[in-house]
């Protein structure tokens, strides 16, 4: 956690990859991600919305409800488009459908 709370980026983004991939508890995980959505550089946001495919993916949970509109919202950002409709696609895959 001190990673993603510290200044250099990279290891920012390291350290949200590996909350993602390895932290058990999707939903502390999940809500760090959606605060990140609002970070000022692009680079963690794009990171925080890979987190939330990933999550989706091992978990196969989320709080639909607040992570979909939250990612709908970044669609427009040229620079972030392809990643959230990957996630969004893996949202589709492996959350929708186990419902």
């Amino acid at each position: 956690m001190a990673k993603v709370a510290g200044t250099d980026p990279n290891a920012r983004m390291d350290g949200i990859l590996s909350l993602s991939l390895y932290d058990p508890d999707w939903k502390f995980v999940q809500d760090l991600c959606l605060e990140l959505l609002r970070d000022s550089d692009v680079d963690i946001v794009a990171t925080a919305v890979l987190g939330l495919g990933h999550l989706g993916r091992i978990h196969g949970q989320l709080e639909l409800d607040r992570v979909v509109p939250e990612l709908d919202g970044l669609k427009s950002n040229d620079a972030l488009a392809g990643r959230v409709s990957d996630t969004l696609d893996d949202i589709d895959i492996f959350v929708r459908r186990q419902l």
